[in-house]
């Protein structure tokens, strides 16, 4: 669990810029000046990326591709509603990168997987994971991978939990940068996905949302059915008596005190 809004992770997940500043030693490259971002929308989210041509891997990387020199590579930041992300990270040899460009042999895929669940206003559940295309027996490069991706993690929460404290109690007013388009974009998008979802349920019919509109019209729809089945269910037990009463007292009698006992199975249940 994190200790800060999920749509702060969201934002950051978005942002490819905060690599070059946040994680200095581990995924921060040359190039991010010189290339701008290209954001995209999707019919589940929004994609922040960009080709780096010419550059030598980041530190992360460096000891992980199989090609020697500079590379191209790729920075994929997708996020899909309501909140999951697919960051994915290209790296392959000069002059063999680019937009619709296949991959070569040794072109070097990795994929991060990352899952939001809000608790709260002030609390997620985060899960990840990530995968790469080339040796997927080899302990110790993912051993090496997943403690440079937790050392990345710690990065990014302290800063987030400053965000997420400054958010709360904000002293000056916000400047959105281009930087922030992806983010923007996706917030947007998932709140007016989260509108119409409740406009949706709001006009079936076949639910009622007890926490909009009227108490006392809530409470007429739920007490006039409810008391004309008590109605309907209490002539039913004196239609019983009746006819039992015809037959001898201790019939009537035994009915009065079965509808006891049936009545005490019925409320203990509605307890459970």
């Amino acid at each position: 669990m994190i200790l800060y809004y999920y749509l702060w992770v969201c934002d950051n997940l978005l942002d490819p810029s905060h690599v070059a500043w946040v994680h200095v030693t581990s995924f921060a490259g040359a190039g991010t000046d010189d290339e701008p971002l290209e954001v995209k929308k999707t019919d589940r989210g929004v994609v922040v990326s960009r080709w780096i041509h010419g550059n030598p891997p980041s530190p992360y990387y460096a000891g992980l591709v199989k090609f020697e020199g500079n590379c191209d590579r790729l920075q994929h930041y997708e996020m899909c509603m309501p909140a999951i992300a697919l960051n994915k990270s290209i790296y392959t040899p000069e002059g063999t990168g680019g937009i619709d460009k296949p991959m070569v042999d040794l072109t070097y895929v990795n994929i991060s997987y990352n899952f939001m669940t809000p608790i709260d206003e002030d609390n997620t559940r985060y899960f990840w994971f990530q995968h790469r295309n080339t040796d997927p027996d080899d302990k110790e490069i993912s051993e090496k991978m997943n403690a440079g991706a937790l050392m990345a993690f710690e990065e990014d929460r302290s800063v987030l939990e400053h965000v997420h404290a400054g958010m709360k109690n904000p002293n000056t007013p916000n400047i959105d940068l281009g930087l922030d388009a992806g983010a923007k974009q996706f917030r947007l998008m998932l709140k007016r996905k989260i509108e119409a979802d409740q406009v949706s349920f709001m006009s079936d019919e076949s639910s009622i949302n007890l926490t909009v509109g009227s108490v006392s019209s809530h409470l007429r729809r739920l007490a006039i059915p409810a008391a004309i089945g008590m109605l309907f269910h209490t002539l039913y037990n004196i239609v019983d008596i009746y006819f039992a009463g015809r037959l001898s007292t201790n019939s009537q009698a035994g009915m009065a005190i079965g509808y006891l006992v049936f009545f005490f199975l019925v409320s203990f249940g509605f307890g459970l």
